[in-house]
């Protein structure tokens, strides 16, 4: 469908907290998560929001606290649950790899492409740092860091030329856009 105008929507499931649409493909289908607004933790329910406006809930592995960040053309949905970067591909699912075995504390998938090219960050135990990554299809890690003192890396979303967009940070606080290809 094609919006002219804004289209406004509340997710599936206990949606007291209100609801995040995270991500968009080209077929309009929009992933997210809608939270039960409790005090602590906030439970989450993760949904993909199909282009005939109907809703379908995603059960990621089972823990409330995930959260569906990114789909692509094929319906692929990445995200995060329980420190771990996720992939849910048609009854299929599963963790990515860590980007440095030993040394990651988290990983966050945030967006992928139609080449199922992975976008996200995780927190590098060894720096002290939270840089971003691009992770390839054949299983390849790299690692991104738009300037040398970065303490915190955004990869947000990837196109399907590769070209990476996202923000970044020197001070904890003040963020820096940034594109890389």
């Amino acid at each position: 469908p094609v919006y002219s105008n804004f289209v406004t929507f509340n997710g599936s499931g206990i949606n007291g907290g209100g609801t995040t649409a995270n991500a968009i493909n080209n077929a309009g289908t929009i992933v997210g998560f809608s939270s039960d607004n409790a005090t602590t933790p906030t439970l989450f329910t993760n949904f993909v929001l199909n282009s005939n406006q109907t809703f379908t809930s995603l059960n990621v592995f089972g823990n409330p606290l995930a959260n569906a960040n990114g789909i692509n053309s094929a319906g692929i949905v990445v995200g995060s649950s329980g420190g771990n970067a996720f992939y849910l591909d048609s009854g299929t699912s599963g963790f990515l790899p860590s980007v440095s075995p030993g040394n990651t504390a988290s990983e966050t998938a945030f967006g992928i492409n139609d080449h199922n090219t992975i976008v996200g960050q995780f927190v590098d135990n060894a720096m002290g740092t939270t840089p971003g990554f691009v992770y390839s299809a054949g299983g390849t890690f790299t690692i991104l860091n738009p300037v040398v003192n970065a303490v915190v890396t955004n990869a947000q979303s990837i196109n399907d030329n590769g070209i990476v967009a996202g923000f970044y940070s020197t001070d904890g606080v003040h963020q820096h856009g940034f594109l890389y290809n």
